[in-house]
């Protein structure tokens, strides 16, 4: 399932017309073919193994390529986690970890259509739900409608076969626990999008985070792997399943999609992302072999329809935010005092220093080389004035102030830190152009 959470985080300024799209769409696919893949599964596998298997392996390898400039030895300078995003990143890998061992057995309980739709039905709602109580803002209209719409197609999706059966006189059940083990699904998905998305929007890189969570969790799961032995892993099937489901579902579908992301905007990516549940539904009534009736066609729709109302809100959000009317001279005299505050070299250092990190007076003028006690001093009022950085006087002896970034500061670091690794990056360019330029002019 996609991260659309932290895609927000994600600016995409050239977006590709056509290989974005497919590349999304693509993923789109792959996300739809887990159920139908798990399905086909040895009999007697535990679903929860078979999903464990492919997150052990596929969070692994997203992992590796994610650090893998670190575990070489040349990678360039990243933030560094503070404990409370450590904390996050455990509670992030632990959601990723629930997914398997929720979505899968719901599969097995009430098939592949069902329990993907429940999934991607309840995840937009929880993930509304979790971040108004975070405080991240109250619901919209909206994403009102939407929520409504998705849990009336739910209802039928799930409520419609039953009365049918009971109007017939054939009676019928719901499978109250398989319908939870869904929701469960999509209520971890949530969490992990929401903790993935915070995250990002302070700095840190998309794939560094999603890599981290996914690595983590790959060994929160190896348990329920090893307790479900190796057996079925040793058949050809059970081996091309867990392949699929690591090297297709999980590592080349999270990286078709970040590539489709750096390619298109990011309303048309959540968009195109429906195409999941239409995979999924297609795959089991054709592969599996499921008979869904005509009123859980329509619950579907109803469904879907709460998900195109949720990516139209999106998109007049995008809309609204580009069409701002210009800013009035106040603002505009703000802004010029901003910007001259960070618009100069000790300013931008001492961003780029800070980082994720809480540092000393004397810690930040050990790693700003030439700075002056004076200018140090000096910046760090300015950019504490401006809400880019917090201190924290102790009452110690000898006094003790600890400094560092706010939410707006780590979200300005992301540009400082993209400038800064530019410069790096193009040293040796700088020093040859310099020089050719000073020799031509001499």
């Amino acid at each position: 399932m996609p991260n659309h959470l932290a895609t927000s985080a994600l600016s995409t300024s050239h977006p590709t017309p056509r290989r974005g799209p497919a590349a999304i769409l693509a993923a789109a696919a792959l996300w739809g073919s887990t159920g139908t893949a798990a399905s086909l599964a040895p009999a007697g596998t535990p679903a929860a193994a078979i999903g464990s298997a492919g997150l052990a392996l596929g969070g692994l390898l997203l992992f590796l390529t994610a650090h893998g400039d670190r575990l070489r030895g040349n990678g360039s300078a990243r933030l560094r986690y503070r404990r409370s995003e450590r904390l996050l990143l455990v509670l992030g890998a632990c959601a990723v970890a629930g997914y398997p061992v929720t979505f899968y057995p719901a599969i097995a309980r009430i098939g592949v259509a069902v329990a993907t739709v429940v999934a991607l039905g309840s995840a937009p709602v929880f993930a509304g739900l979790l971040a108004w109580a975070a405080g991240q803002g109250r619901p919209t209209p909206h994403w009102t409608a939407a929520t409504l719409l998705a849990v009336t197609g739910c209802a039928v999706l799930v409520l419609g076969p039953v009365l049918l059966a009971h109007g017939a006189g054939r009676g019928g059940s719901i499978d109250v626990f398989g319908i939870g083990l869904a929701a469960c699904g999509g209520l971890t998905y949530a969490v992990y999008s929401l903790i993935g998305g915070k995250l990002i929007a302070r700095g840190h890189d998309s794939s560094r985070v999603m890599g981290a969570m996914f690595g983590l969790a790959a060994l929160l799961v190896l348990p329920v792997v090893l307790h479900a032995g190796f057996a079925w892993l040793a058949t050809t099937r059970g081996a091309a399943v867990a392949a699929h489901l690591a090297l297709l579902t999980t590592f080349l579908a999270y990286r078709l999609f970040g590539y489709g992301l750096r390619h298109t905007t990011v309303a048309v990516a959540t968009t195109l992302t429906l195409a999941e549940p239409a995979v999924a539904a297609v795959l089991g009534v054709s592969v599996v072999g499921e008979r869904l009736p005509l009123v859980s066609w329509c619950g579907m729709a109803i469904l879907a329809a709460g998900l195109v109302v949720l990516c139209a809100g999106n998109v007049r959000r995008v809309d609204a935010d580009s069409d701002r009317t210009a800013p009035t001279p106040e603002v505009s005299a703000i802004a010029n005092q901003v910007f001259g505050n960070i618009a100069n070299k000790w300013a931008l250092l001492v961003i780029d220093v800070l980082g994720a990190e809480t540092l000393r007076f004397g810690q930040i003028k050990a790693r700003v080389e030439g700075v002056s006690h004076k200018m140090l001093t000096q910046t760090l009022r300015n950019l504490e004035r401006d809400g880019i950085i917090e201190r924290t006087p102790y009452a110690t002896v000898p006094p003790r102030v600890d400094y560092h970034l706010t939410e707006a500061g780590h979200e300005l670091q992301r540009t400082v830190h993209g400038l800064c690794h530019w410069t790096r990056s193009h040293l040796d360019h700088i020093s040859t152009a310099r020089a050719r330029f000073d020799s031509a002019g001499s």
